[in-house]
């Protein structure tokens, strides 16, 4: 039976249709060529109202298209696709899988068709071009966010059931991230040899987890609890699709695909192919949007808090010789993630934050006049006059013989 759909950004309402249904009557412009177009995605989940965005953003413009908007590939027929040809037809947006059949009729149309996520489509024809997530991508921006918030003994995989498809790409970015850091995963065999539940218990704690997708991460949290795991504290858990924002209570940390991109690139692509434009051949790989980062994965204190307690330890010994591994001590967070987290807020290093304290001392007691360059330099934490005079010319280009001339 048919519905209207109200559109966003102000576009004409959408049919949808059913099992068995039949498109309806095609409006045209006196001004424009409407272009008749079957949208197959579902607006019942975040993923699908993204992508239908997406679709939408490129036609705020002065694109002018009607739709048929289909909800569940399960929905579209042989005599769908053959009634909506008969209507006029223009093109389809194909995002949910379809059946055999449905993708065989829609080959034998020859017209100008995207397929969003799938390959699997059967007959293809030179009308067809294919838009996809780049979900190795997504395995190493979920592997990065792991790196960046934590110190982990281990880190592990989790499928949901699945080894192939997306599944594989996103373990293999994953994967091939943490390998770069040296780091081995575990991944859940998923044959029935063992449970989650004791699987997450055997792990080393903490553990950085990557769920294959946020309905996967849902289970994670499930059987940790069983296990009697606290998240994050023992399980710092990612999962994909930014779509559920919260499990039993736990904000989930989760990679954003990029569904509004995908949606916009495969409807440009359509307008291109439907007027007659050249369209690459070549399958396009839409990277994530990003991480969005919840209590899941805070199993550290923020970067500013950090590098709040690093100056306070340099403010306060910088001048009593103190070296980087003193203030990693101090702050509790491995070397590396110092470093980065020192670097992203402040844009300098750990180093040049001691020096920079020990140099404005330099300067004082320079300026007073008081004291030899090996006393000061001692005074100020360096390891001897030399090492005072380079660290002093390369900053300011003058030696501090110099300044204290011209400044006493």
């Amino acid at each position: 039976m048919s519905q209207d759909f109200k559109l966003p950004y102000g576009m004409p309402n959408a049919r949808t249709i059913a099992n068995g249904a039949k498109p309806g009557t095609r409006t045209n412009s006196a001004e424009s060529r409407v272009h008749l177009v079957m949208v197959v995605e579902t607006i019942s989940i975040p993923s699908g109202r993204d992508l239908i965005s997406g679709i939408f953003h490129h036609l705020s413009g002065s694109t002018n298209w009607k739709f048929i908007l289909v909800q569940d590939g399960a929905a579209v027929t042989e005599a769908n696709v053959r009634d909506a040809v008969a209507e006029g037809l223009d093109g389809f947006i194909l995002s949910r899988p379809c059946s055999k059949e449905a993708y065989a009729a829609i080959a034998d149309t020859g017209l100008p068709c995207i397929h969003v996520y799938e390959s699997d489509v059967g007959p293809r024809h030179d009308k067809m071009r294919f838009v996809a997530n780049d979900n190795y991508a997504v395995g190493c921006k979920a592997a990065a966010h792991l790196l960046l918030n934590g110190d982990y003994a281990a880190f592990a995989f989790v499928g949901g059931g699945q080894t192939g498809g997306w599944v594989a790409p996103r373990l293999r970015g994953f994967s091939d991230s943490l390998a770069a850091k040296g780091r081995k995963v575990e991944i859940f065999p998923d044959d029935g040899r063992i449970a989650l539940c004791d699987w997450l218990r055997r792990l080393p704690k903490p553990v950085g987890v990557f769920a294959a997708s946020d309905a996967v991460a849902t289970a994670v949290v499930k059987e940790a609890r069983a296990a009697g795991l606290a998240i994050p504290r023992h399980i710092a858990l990612i999962g994909v699709d930014d779509a559920l924002h919260e499990v039993d209570g736990v904000g989930l940390s989760s990679v954003q695909p990029g569904h509004f991109e995908m949606g916009n690139l495969a409807a440009r692509m359509l307008d291109g192919l439907m007027e007659g434009r050249h369209v690459s051949e070549k399958p396009i790989l839409v990277i994530p949007r990003g991480v969005t980062a919840r209590a899941s994965t805070n199993t550290r204190k923020t970067a500013a808090h950090l590098v709040m307690v690093a100056h306070e330890f340099i403010r306060e010994n910088a001048c009593s010789g103190i070296g980087v591994d003193d203030v990693v001590a101090r702050v509790g967070v491995s070397r590396s993630t110092l470093e980065h987290r020192f670097r992203e807020v402040t844009g300098s290093s750990v180093r040049q934050a001691i020096e920079a304290v020990q140099l404005s001392k330099a300067k004082q007691r320079l300026a007073s006049g008081r004291g030899t360059l090996g006393e000061i330099a001692k005074a100020c934490g360096f390891s001897s006059a030399n090492r005072l005079s380079h660290v002093f010319t390369v900053r300011f280009g003058k030696a501090p013989g110099m300044f204290r001339k011209n400044h006493t």
